[in-house]
């Protein structure tokens, strides 16, 4: 299961320089992400509000705000969230919770994600993390 709360970006590409770093003492490589190397997601805020209200036990706001509950395994799973657009299309999702990777997949494939490099902001570390490294410092016994 992850515990985690990020910001989660689509990027422009995935050749980027890193860093390493230390979060939740799994050591990571963190991205040097500058604002130019993120972009909008390829879906309008529309488009990821109806695909993320066809999810099963997904509740979402006309705001953008979300909350989806689930069990899997016997261990109840939350994720909390808002979607945010500009200029017609979805720029980020702020994301947290916690979840198993089946429901992060599925999360990522209903913005339209699912080939796509994304990075996760951590934004109290102020770090950058590739889908990889999120999930492996997210990871939680």
């Amino acid at each position: 299961m992850f515990q985690f709360r990020a910001i989660l970006h689509s990027l422009a590409g995935n050749d980027f320089d890193t860093i390493d770093s230390a979060v939740n003492n799994v050591t990571c490589k963190s991205l040097k992400i500058e604002q130019s190397d993120l972009r909008s997601f390829p879906c309008t805020f529309e488009e990821a509000f109806a695909s993320l209200g066809k999810l099963e036990r997904m509740f979402v706001e006309p705001d953008g705000s979300f909350v989806w509950v689930g069990k899997q395994d016997e261990t109840n799973w939350q994720l909390d969230g808002v979607l945010y657009d500009w200029a017609g299309q979805l720029q980020y999702v702020e994301l947290q919770g916690q979840c198993f990777g089946d429901q992060l997949d599925q999360l990522l494939a209903s913005l339209g994600q699912r080939d796509l490099p994304v990075v996760f902001q951590l934004p109290e570390l102020s770090l950058y993390l590739s889908d990889l490294d999120f999930r492996r410092a997210s990871q939680v016994s």
